[in-house]
Parts: C-alpha cells; structure tokens; sequence
C-alpha cells in the first residue's frame, strides 16, 4: 500500500556497505550495527515521547474536565466550555491517533523489519571468503 511505502522504505537493509569490517571493542560494534539507524530512533524517541505527553494530557485533561463540570454546573457547561471540548474532542479523534499510528508504523515497518536483517546482512558479508582458521 502506499500509505506504508515511506516506512517500509525508510532504510534499505540490502545496501552496500560503507565500513564493511566490524570493530572487536563491544561499544565501537554496537555503534557499527547500530549507527545507520541512528535517524530512525530519534525520530521514533520524538515520536514516543510525543505520545507519551499526549496520554499525560488526556488524563489531565479527564480531571480537568471534571472540575469544569463541578464549577458551571449542569446548566451552563456547554455555553462555557463549548470550545475547550471542540478542540479536546479534535485532539481525542484525531491528533491522538495520528500521533499512534506515526510511532507504530516506525516501529512496526520502519525499524523492526530493517535492523534485524541490516545487522544479519553485514555480518555475513564479512564472514564470506575468510577462511576456515577465522572460525576456529
């Protein structure tokens, strides 16, 4: 679909390889694995704790809602409120979802599905055409 098409095509895992050597040192190789997707986890970190602060906001805003039922009253809640719940409904019906489906689909098609194999890809292509003493 191509609604998926730019996370599925965010990072190709079958491209050549830059620095085809691992380092041995564990911190140099998790940054040789690791490091081509360093913009793809940062957007994803955004976009987690952009959900994150949305959800803080929703229950803040339950009990805010709360309150402003308690201080108008039955009769005049909606005459006063009328556009804090408008604006609220559009943050709950729309940018709530948008800001879920954006970090699923980062996760779910951008990252899960291009590390593994990215990381796989480059070892076995250093591991080809060394010799049999290399494995012992």
């Amino acid at each position: 679909m191509r609604l998926y098409r730019p996370f599925e095509n965010a990072f190709p895992p079958f491209q050549p390889d830059p620095n085809p050597v691992p380092p041995a040192a564990l911190g140099a190789f998790l940054r040789w694995a690791l490091g081509e997707f360093r913009g793809l986890v940062i957007v994803f970190t955004l976009a987690t704790i952009a959900f994150g602060f949305l959800d803080v906001w929703a229950a803040w805003y339950l009990g805010a809602l709360v309150d402003m039922a308690a201080e108008s009253g039955r009769e005049s809640f909606l005459d006063e409120n009328w556009l804090a719940l408008i604006g609220a409904g559009l943050l709950f019906a729309l940018v709530r979802p948008a800001a879920y489906a954006f970090q699923s689909a980062m996760m779910s098609l951008a990252i899960m599905p291009n590390m593994g194999p990215r990381i796989v890809w480059r070892l076995h292509r250093h591991t080809l055409g060394q010799s049999l003493t290399f494995f012992n």
